[in-house]
């Protein structure tokens, strides 16, 4: 067939043009593509859904805890200069200083906490668990919901399982602020 190359578009016959010539028919097509296109991508994440991984529930779930405000006199000097080391995200500094404040007084709780989070920040996982442990035996302070939270998350990190599942349930099963995100954890430990 010869066509007029002095025709208008709108003159010259198009199966293209014929075939979506009404909107219905042009709505259709659209709506007809997405569907098609939404279940190849919903096949697609089916086959490859994978569990989370521990390092991703980890990363999720953590996130360190703000420094405390300290205000007091001389005596108190490397406290304060540990707890602004730690605000100014120097982890490994303030360790330092914790550390020597652990030393000399080992039964300071919130150096404990701080020293466990600062290790974790500092990537030492092993060691965080010891002032969490220390802090979960002397059961009647303010840190022992945290300190347990803080301990199942290293124990998640060094995909020891086993017990990172035990402290999320009992979390789970007390009146912790962490109770629902312990539960959550559990069901993705399972998959």
């Amino acid at each position: 067939q010869v066509f007029d190359l002095t025709q208008t578009e709108k003159e010259q016959p198009s199966i293209i043009r014929s075939l979506f010539r009404s909107k219905l028919h042009r709505i259709a097509a659209a709506a007809f593509t997405i569907i098609i296109l939404l279940g190849m991508a919903s096949v697609f994440m089916l086959n490859n859904q994978k569990p989370i991984s521990n390092d991703n529930l980890f990363s999720i779930y953590y996130q360190p805890d703000a420094a405390l405000l300290i205000r007091g006199n001389s005596d108190d000097k490397m406290l304060i200069e540990g707890f602004q080391k730690y605000e100014n995200r120097d982890y490994s500094g303030a360790l330092l200083i914790f550390n020597q404040i652990l030393n000399k007084d080992p039964n300071n709780i919130p150096v404990q906490f701080y020293a466990g989070i600062s290790n974790i920040e500092s990537g030492k996982y092993r060691n965080a668990l010891k002032p969490f442990n220390y802090i979960s035996s002397h059961n009647h302070n303010l840190y022992v919901e945290k300190a347990k939270w803080y301990a199942a998350l290293c124990y998640l990190k060094l995909e020891e399982d086993k017990m990172a599942k035990e402290l999320f349930k009992e979390i789970s099963a007390s009146n912790s602020s962490y109770k629902y995100k312990a539960k959550n954890i559990i069901k993705s430990l399972k998959e």
